[in-house]
């Protein structure tokens, strides 16, 4: 497998245990437990993919439309299904106009006007969420129709604060959703110079996102591109700085139980945490349940 110069932001254990499947640049790559047998998927994508319960695998990848005289790039979610077939789920052109006086504030605009990088499926509901960044809002969206059901943060967010402010976050990368909460990576924007874990609870019928948990080192960490976090089956939460080389493991009460610290110059992609590594599941891979490792590089 060469991976020279890839960044391998996300790697998964597969469904039946057997591989691990490595996100690079524009391909999958499925290696065998033992590293013995690789083979090189052609799915073009970016930033983030999953495994569903039957085997397809889903991924974020960069999508161009016309309009008018400027080409655009935004994302899209496709379903690459083992029979071979691939259906696109959605684009971000389905969800935002594209409006060309608008000034982005990230000047990394080689990863495109919307900038999608976190991708989740909840098997339950048969839904996906997707963090997109660039709009610092996260998306959900139904998998058989497409329809954008509902989003949280940004301009036109559905859940505003106690304040009534809509910009819950700023940059966004990892998160974990439920129908209740949603615990999120804030990356944070360079004028506040750090970067912090928030959790929300969330009351879609009210219309309400109310803060439950943050935690921001002290003194400040600023991590301004990647990010995960994941809450545990003990409670606990788990923190992958990525590009600061850093994962750390919080109590409820915000106590560092333990951490990683990579040499400087090196990093980790999205982390998932697996309760069972040799036991084959028969739902998707989702972050309380998937892939133990970090991607790193």
């Amino acid at each position: 497998m060469d991976t020279e110069g890839a960044t391998t932001l996300r790697a998964h254990l597969s469904r039946d245990r057997q591989s691990v499947l490595v996100q690079g640049n524009h391909v999958l790559w499925r290696v065998s437990i033992d590293g013995e047998t690789q083979e090189e998927l052609p799915i073009d994508n970016h930033h983030d993919f999953l495994e569903l319960a039957d085997g397809t695998l889903v991924v974020l990848d960069q999508v161009e439309e016309q309009i008018g005289d400027v080409t655009v790039i935004g994302d899209w979610i496709v379903e690459y299904a083992p029979s071979g077939e691939s259906r696109v789920v959605w684009t971000t052109f389905d969800s935002f106009e594209y409006d060309p006086d608008a000034l982005l504030e990230f000047p990394d605009m080689f990863m495109g006007w919307s900038h999608a990088n976190v991708l989740r499926y909840d098997a339950e509901r048969d839904r996906y969420a997707v963090s997109v960044r660039n709009f610092h809002t996260i998306v959900t969206i139904d998998r058989e129709t497409g329809e954008e059901l509902y989003r949280i943060g940004g301009t036109d967010s559905d859940v505003v604060s106690s304040t009534g402010e809509t910009a819950l976050f700023y940059g966004q990368h990892g998160f974990q959703l439920e129908s209740d909460r949603l615990l999120i990576y804030d990356n944070g924007s360079p004028e506040r110079n750090s970067t912090m874990i928030v959790e929300f609870g969330i009351d879609l019928d009210a219309g309400t996102a109310d803060r439950h948990f943050d935690y921001k080192p002290d003194p400040p960490l600023y991590n301004p591109v990647a990010g995960d976090v994941t809450r545990l089956p003990s409670g606990n939460t788990l923190i992958t700085w990525s590009y600061l080389g850093r994962i750390e493991e919080l109590s409820p009460d915000g106590a560092i139980v333990g951490q990683i610290q990579m040499p400087i110059g090196n990093g980790f992609g999205y982390t998932s945490w697996v309760e069972d590594l040799y036991t084959a599941t028969d739902t998707a891979l989702t972050p309380g349940e998937a892939d133990a490792t970090a991607s790193a590089r």
